[in-house]
């Protein structure tokens, strides 16, 4: 929840694409790509700590949910971008498609973290 406040700067498109406004959203853009993935790994590493107990290694599990989660944020960014270009834009899809994407970074980090989670058989 609190990564998709940084996450919406994700989502930004210039309304007049020249000079110093175009140099204000692609820093708050890159901002985003920035914030937005570790504030998402850090609550999911944090409620599987809570919810499935202690982890064998939590730097390990802290650094899976961070790749899921970045991992999640380039799809999210490129499933709305594309679903963009085939639907065109309008307010009531804007906001379905930032939900997928937010969602994909959600999913994403969860994944990592139970990935990086299980245990590998020793040998």
């Amino acid at each position: 929840m609190l990564a998709s406040l940084p996450g919406r700067f994700l989502f930004v498109h210039p309304s007049y694409p020249q000079g110093r406004w175009m140099e204000l959203e692609v820093g708050a853009f890159g901002a985003a790509m920035v914030v937005t993935p570790p504030i998402a790994a850090l609550g999911t590493w944090g409620m599987g700590e809570i919810a499935f107990g202690d982890s064998q290694d939590r730097g390990h599990a802290y650094l899976g949910a961070l790749g899921g989660a970045t991992v999640g944020m380039l799809l999210g960014i490129a499933a709305h971008e594309g679903l963009r270009h085939l639907a065109g834009s309008s307010e009531r899809l804007d906001f379905l498609r930032q939900y997928l994407a937010f969602s994909l970074i959600g999913s994403g980090a969860t994944v990592g973290y139970q990935w990086s989670r299980t245990p590998t058989p020793r040998r």
